[in-house]
């Protein structure tokens, strides 16, 4: 299509997962920042919800302000439940370990009442009037991953990767998005 008339950001059951990869300063951060821009625009808190890590801590400080109880920063966006800026392996670690006891108990969740995509359990639950079950979808927001592999324990990284392959192969009908 014509670029210049845009593109609809819309998270779905049909939605693939989103690799952007390129040399230093070529724009990725700009385009996740835009993107996430426009997403922020289209979802309320309660039909999205973020998690974001970045391994430098430098690109999602656009979003956060400094913290007057602590040394560190409070996300300003209502839609961010984890936002880390850290390099610290173990905590990353356990941020994909949250995503993925997310992933199951949404399965068990969707299992219960016999559906198995976040839209269709979302629909069933306005239909049957309990609008306060829905589950918003989740994305993950991953920037500076390459400082993962220079500046995590190898065998922490080997852990997150196994994540990432469990995240990869089965959260998008759960409703997570990376």
């Amino acid at each position: 299509g014509d670029p210049s008339k845009g593109y609809p950001m819309v998270l779905g059951d049909a939605n693939v997962h989103l690799l952007m990869a390129g040399q230093s300063g070529a724009g990725k951060s700009a385009a996740i920042n835009q993107m996430l821009l426009s997403l922020l625009c289209k979802y309320s808190p309660n039909e999205l919800m973020l998690v974001m890590i970045d391994f430098k801590n430098v690109e999602f400080s656009t979003f956060t302000k400094p913290d007057p109880k602590s040394t560190g920063k409070l996300s300003i966006i209502p839609h961010a439940r984890i936002m880390a800026g850290t390099k610290d392996g173990e905590y990353a670690l356990s941020i994909f370990d949250f995503l993925i006891a997310e992933m199951e108990r949404r399965q068990k969740v969707f299992g219960a009442v016999n559906q198995k995509k976040l839209e269709d359990y979302n629909n069933l639950m306005t239909e049957q009037g309990h609008p306060e079950k829905r589950l918003p979808r989740i994305l993950l927001l991953i920037d500076e991953f390459q400082v993962m592999f220079t500046e995590v324990d190898r065998a922490i990284v080997d852990k997150i990767q196994d994540r990432i392959r469990s995240l990869a192969k089965l959260a998008r009908a759960f409703g997570c998005h990376m």
